[in-house]
């Protein structure tokens, strides 16, 4: 467990790292539980304001920050597109959005560390 926390703690200080590029349209954080852990995905802007390639801009936070923990040796799966189809799909629905309302978050499937 404490292996865990530890692997958890130091994704989310990568997140940081790895997240330059949109940090004003969107912020990715990591939910844990025992050897699992999701990732989430808040756009900060309200619809109107929201790029619509939001979802995008997620998966691409997402799979940086994967990548970078697993270059270190971290045992988490790579995925190129956590967010996957939940994510288009969230996207066309929050689209209908009145203006000024701000998307409250997407998640990605349950993510697993890959723990010897």
């Amino acid at each position: 467990m404490m292996k865990t926390s530890v692997l958890l703690s130091a994704l989310l200080i990568s997140l940081g790292a790895v997240a330059q590029d949109s940090a004003d349209v969107v912020k990715v954080t990591v939910d844990e539980s025992k050897s699992r852990f999701t990732l989430i995905c808040q756009p900060l802007l309200p619809v109107g304001e929201l790029p619509e390639n939001w979802v995008t801009l997620c998966n691409e936070q997402a799979h940086k920050l994967l990548q970078h923990e697993s270059s270190y040796g971290n045992p988490v799966q790579v995925i190129k597109e956590p967010f996957g189809m939940a994510g288009s799909l969230a996207a066309q629905s929050f689209a209908s959005l009145p203006e000024g309302v701000t998307p409250e978050r997407i998640t990605s499937t349950d993510l697993t560390l890959e723990l010897q």
